[in-house]
């Protein structure tokens, strides 16, 4: 591949072309974002650039060695290095009032918000404060590579975890145990059929979540009071204990990674 910046095309014969964009720079471009007046914004060691179609131009007095960034609706560029969280706002940087750690990766999060993926986790931002989404609310560690929302449920590509989703209540994983060949998920992406793609072990996988449900058949209903299988009418009290015996015929998930 050319360096610099290049976009790829793939041709309905199967060809690939690269297009260079911005074939001059020499350096290490850690990210890239396209703002609704297609002007290309992308980081690199020495900072935040700016390239409009005629001339890349470096903005002065910006945060150095730069990982992630991300635009947002409001002309807002947020940016992200080992010092931590910046924004810039078209004339002034401003280093952001959010834990001094290095930021990996920097992506649109619900209703405008960010989501910001840091060395100690995942963090929300909905516009007035900063919110952690680690170990203590359920992440089983917080190695996280990558995320991708796609409305509905956060997926996190992780060091050791595999694919992690979470919808703001239960987590669910893909993994070695799903027949992936290393816990070890590096990247994630939406397609717009609503499947995911995901690297694993230099291997690019797909996955498309079931839509249908699996059938439970309610056995009977325990209560200090009654027991057997449910009338079409039962009063259930508040406060009392009960206990449902069902069944149901579930050949998809793994029986270690089930949820009751």
């Amino acid at each position: 591949m050319p360096s610099g910046v290049n976009r790829v095309r793939f041709a309905a014969d199967g060809a690939v072309r690269f297009e260079t964009l911005v074939g001059w720079f020499m350096g290490r471009i850690t990210d890239l974002h396209v703002d609704g007046a297609d002007v290309l914004w992308y980081g690199t060691g020495e900072g935040l650039w700016r390239y409009d179609g005629e001339v890349p131009v470096l903005i002065d007095g910006g945060p150095k060695n730069l990982k992630a960034l991300y635009g947002d609706g409001d002309d807002v560029v947020w940016l992200g290095n080992e010092e931590g969280l910046w924004c810039y706002d078209g004339t002034d940087f401003t280093h952001c009032d959010f834990p001094p750690v290095p930021i990996q990766q920097i992506r649109g999060g619900p209703d405008g918000g960010l989501w910001v993926v840091a060395d100690d986790g995942v963090w929300s931002y909905d516009g007035m404060e900063f919110a952690r989404l680690g170990v203590e609310q359920g992440l089983v560690g917080d190695e996280v590579l990558e995320l991708y929302d796609d409305g509905e449920i956060l997926w996190l590509a992780t060091q050791n975890r595999g694919l992690v989703g979470y919808d703001g209540t239960a987590w669910t994983s893909l993994d070695a145990r799903d027949g992936l060949p290393a816990n070890q998920v590096t990247s994630v992406i939406g397609l717009p059929d609503g499947s995911l793609a995901f690297g694993v072990h230099e291997s690019m996988f797909y996955y498309k979540r079931g839509s249908t449900a699996s059938k439970v058949r309610i056995k009977a209903v325990h209560t200090d009071q009654y027991s057997g299988v449910l009338p079409p009418v039962a009063t259930l009290e508040t406060g009392r204990r009960i206990s449902v015996e069902y069944e149901s015929i579930d050949v998809k998930t793994t029986p270690s990674k089930r949820q009751y």
